[in-house]
C-alpha cells in the first residue's frame, strides 16, 4: 500500500502494517481516512505534512509541528489530536506528548465510515490549533 504525501523514509507503511498486525480492514480505514484528510486540507489550502512512525503516521502542519498522532491496531486507528490551550467540540482533554499536560485530545477510534468523517472534523479543528501555537511559540 502506497499513500500520496506520506514520507516513509524511517519505516515503509508495510512495516507499520507488520508490526502492528493490522487487518486488512484496518488499512483500508488508513486509505480512506488519509485520501479524505488530504483532500480536505487540500481544499482548506493547508500546508501539511505527514511521516510514519514504528506504529502509524504523524500529521504535520508545519515542518516541525505536530496535529495529530495516530496508531495502527489490528482493528481500528487510534488517534490524538493537538487541541493547545484550546478545544476540540466532541472531544475531551488528553494528554498530548507527556504525562501531567492536557495538550491534546483523548484517544478517539477510527473504525468505520463514520468516524473517519468525524476524525476529519477533528483534523481540521485540531490543523487550526496546532497552526496557531505554531505562530505563538514562533514569535516567543
Amino acid at each position: 500500500m502506497r499513500l500520496i504525501g506520506i514520507d516513509e523514509d524511517k519505516y515503509s507503511l508495510q512495516q507499520v502494517i507488520k508490526n502492528t498486525s493490522s487487518e486488512a480492514t484496518t488499512q483500508k480505514l488508513i486509505e480512506v481516512f488519509h485520501h479524505k484528510l488530504r483532500k480536505n486540507f487540500n481544499d482548506l489550502g493547508f500546508f501539511w505534512k505527514a511521516r510514519t512512525h514504528v506504529r502509524g503516521i504523524t500529521y504535520l502542519c508545519t515542518d516541525q509541528k505536530a496535529l495529530l498522532m495516530l496508531n495502527l491496531t489490528r482493528r481500528f486507528i487510534s488517534c490524538i489530536f493537538f487541541t493547545g490551550h484550546g478545544h476540540i467540540k466532541g472531544l475531551n482533554k488528553g494528554i498530548w506528548l507527556k504525562s501531567g499536560e492536557t495538550c491534546g485530545s483523548e484517544r478517539f477510534r477510527i473504525k468505520d465510515d463514520e468516524s473517519i468523517d468525524r476524525a476529519v472534523k477533528f483534523a481540521v479543528e485540531a490543523h487550526i490549533l496546532a497552526k496557531e501555537w505554531a505562530e505563538k511559540m514562533k514569535h516567543k
